[in-house]
């Protein structure tokens, strides 16, 4: 009996039935189409989709776009053996510094305001920052976010100030302390890099001259007494001329027995030059670690340090990008004076972290502005133009 056969007599189940007869219309052993596209039945006591060994039958993959939280950050050159050829933080004569390091544009990041990540114009990619969200770096060059951030650093920072509480015309409130011998520190409104207001550190003409402010305990110390990461911006009037060697960063602590004390500092000399300096004080060291990277003025420059006691170990960052021929590990290029036979070892614990300016020859007026200062446990990375 047909389907219409069954229409004419029991309509209701007709409809059921020629549904039925319809759908058989369709052969499922139709072989008229592209069998290329369809799955193949796998072997007995094979896994679907697996294959026979050694028959390659994987379509071509294209590679993914790398995860910009697992690929590797793209690498400053290293540089090569110093040259004598000056002074260093004393008379002596000193090596000029290393090869010139991979010099190459600023580049933007994410800070203190969150930014949505944006390749540079060459690779690489930033690490985590204290639990901030990990976004790409821009690589040197480009306009994206500079090593670790995407988030505000400050929300798992161990301290930050942008001054923007302080009076102007007066030091930095606590936890600031100003130290001062021939120059100034006070809260300014001549220029900011965010906000309105930030600290501008002077130092008079005329030889040794110091401008600093420190903190030392609460909320720095002992947090970041094993290791420290820090980041400041810094705008800078000029470098001194000629071979005056001066200092911006300074973190200080006691020796292992507590018989001198020990200052990782970061600074410059030689027309404007970066350097690595380690000095002691009841020990007669003052030693050196050259660069032929300048320190930017007239501008916003980002500034970013790492000290840590465990390797006896210092790193610096301008604007993003390593400078890798002043990372120093547990010795530099050479000392004026040599009571621990060139080594730089670390103090037992920082307590002290001091910004500012101080330079220790004849020279001229000095002017300089810092805003925005972060101190952490895992790298900054540079805020936003």
């Amino acid at each position: 009996m047909t389907c219409r056969d069954v229409s004419t007599a029991v309509p209701l189940v007709c409809l059921a039935l020629l549904a039925a007869c319809q759908g058989s219309d369709t052969d499922p052993e139709d072989t008229t189409s592209n069998t290329s596209s369809s799955p193949s039945t796998p072997a007995p006591g094979t896994t679907p989709g697996a294959t026979s060994p050694g028959v390659d039958t994987t379509p071509a993959q294209v590679s993914p776009t790398p995860d910009p939280t697992t690929s590797t950050p793209a690498s400053v050159g290293p540089t090569g053996p110093a040259t004598p050829d000056g002074s260093g933080s004393g008379s002596s004569p000193l090596p000029a510094g290393s090869e010139p390091v991979q010099t190459v544009g600023p580049t933007g990041a994410g800070g203190n305001v969150p930014v949505a990540p944006t390749p540079g114009n060459a690779g690489g990619t930033a690490t985590a920052s204290g639990g901030s969200a990990v976004t790409p770096t821009g690589g040197m060059g480009g306009e994206g976010p500079s090593g670790p951030g995407g988030g505000d650093p400050c929300d798992s920072a161990l301290f930050c100030d942008d001054f923007e509480d302080d009076a102007s015309g007066m030091s930095p409130g606590q936890p600031w302390q100003s130290d001062v011998n021939g120059g100034g520190v006070e809260v300014s409104e001549e220029r900011a890099f965010s906000g309105t207001k930030s600290v501008h550190v002077s130092n008079t003409e005329g030889a040794y001259k110091r401008a600093y402010f420190s903190v030392e305990g609460d909320p720095v110390f002992p947090a970041a007494a094993q290791e420290m990461y820090g980041r400041m911006m810094m705008w800078l009037e000029a470098t001194p001329e000629g071979s005056v060697h001066w200092t911006f960063i300074q973190g200080e602590g006691p020796s292992d027995d507590g018989s001198y004390d020990i200052f990782y500092r970061y600074g410059g000399q030689h027309d404007g030059k970066l350097m690595a300096n380690f000095e002691t004080q009841g020990k007669a060291t003052d030693c050196w670690d050259h660069s032929e990277t300048v320190m930017p003025t007239q501008t916003w420059a980002c500034l970013e340090w790492r000290f840590d006691t465990a390797n006896d170990e210092m790193q610096f960052w301008l604007d993003g990008a390593e400078i890798t021929d002043i990372h120093v590990t547990g010795m530099g290029e050479g000392c004026v004076s040599n009571d621990l036979a060139g080594a730089w070892p670390a103090p037992a614990q920082f307590e002290i972290l001091r910004l500012g300016w101080e330079k220790y020859q004849q020279s001229s007026e000095l002017n300089a502005w810092i805003d925005d200062v972060v101190v952490s446990s895992a790298r900054v990375g540079c805020p936003e133009p």
